[in-house]
């Protein structure tokens, strides 16, 4: 486990996470909504830095397929990061990411796993959520706006969910939310140095499923139900299943058993 608090001692909060360009605001609708704000207000004017934007609250924080993610002020961890992607590299980002923040918060002491494709569990629970956009860049790049909450103050009663999870409930006593955010986003960028590594990508990402081999899932698209047995995930990290005995790729789906 890392003494996460030495983190913080003695420096800023953007030289604790490796960020030059840290945005932070008490209250925003949502730190996604608030970095294509940004991006559309500097049109023109270059290349794009690579930015953090880190929230205290969201009034209307987003999740995968228009879900809400409740963002109660001070319960959670509400961070954006919009970084420049070479589009030869844009296919492990969305392994990468998930992959950087679980091996962050297991350091943390906390067994978190990843649902396929962009959910951290805790022993069935969920803990926190990943929302992964892209706008237009320069030549031969993509903007990546890579959003994600976790859980972290809330006890047992003030969750939103039976469901659901936070770092409070799993560990007791956590660090201080200045200090996980920094932490999560050096140890996130750390793993974004591996961007356009598809072999590394993949095999960190499976390595981290809470799905096992063999394992019977019930997924959804849109309203259509499809089941088979878990044989994986291919180089983009879609979902492969056995159908009654043809592999089924699943680009994009929601495990729901």
């Amino acid at each position: 486990m890392i003494e996460l608090e030495k983190l913080t001692a003695g420096g800023a909060f953007g030289r604790c996470c490796g960020f030059a360009n840290v945005v932070q605001v008490r209250t925003v609708d949502s730190t996604n909504l608030l970095a294509r704000r940004i991006l559309d207000a500097r049109k023109g004017d270059g290349a794009c830095p690579k930015m953090a934007i880190v929230a205290w609250e969201q009034t209307a924080g987003r999740g995968r397929q228009g879900r809400s993610w409740v963002s109660t002020g001070g319960m959670g961890i509400y961070v954006t990061v919009v970084r420049p992607v070479l589009a030869a590299e844009l296919q492990t980002l969305p392994l990468l990411v998930p992959v950087g923040l679980a091996r962050a918060i297991r350091a943390l002491g906390c067994r978190v796993g990843r649902k396929w494709p962009n959910d951290l569990l805790v022993a069935g629970k969920k803990l926190g959520g990943i929302l992964i956009e892209t706008v237009g860049g320069a030549a031969g790049e993509v903007v990546a706006i890579i959003g994600f909450g976790i859980n972290h103050g809330q006890s047992s009663s003030e969750l939103p969910l039976a469901t659901a999870t936070s770092l409070r409930h799993e560990l007791g006593k956590p660090p201080n939310i200045a200090t996980v955010s920094a932490f999560l986003l050096r140890e996130l960028d750390r793993e974004l140095e591996h961007l356009g590594d598809t072999e590394y990508a993949r095999d960190a990402y499976e390595k981290l499923s809470v799905h096992s081999l063999g394992d019977h899932l019930s997924c959804r698209i849109g309203g259509r139900g499809i089941e088979g047995t878990f044989l994986g995930f291919d180089v983009h990290g879609f979902l492969r299943l056995d159908v009654g005995g043809t592999e089924q790729i699943l680009p994009a789906a929601e495990v729901v058993e």
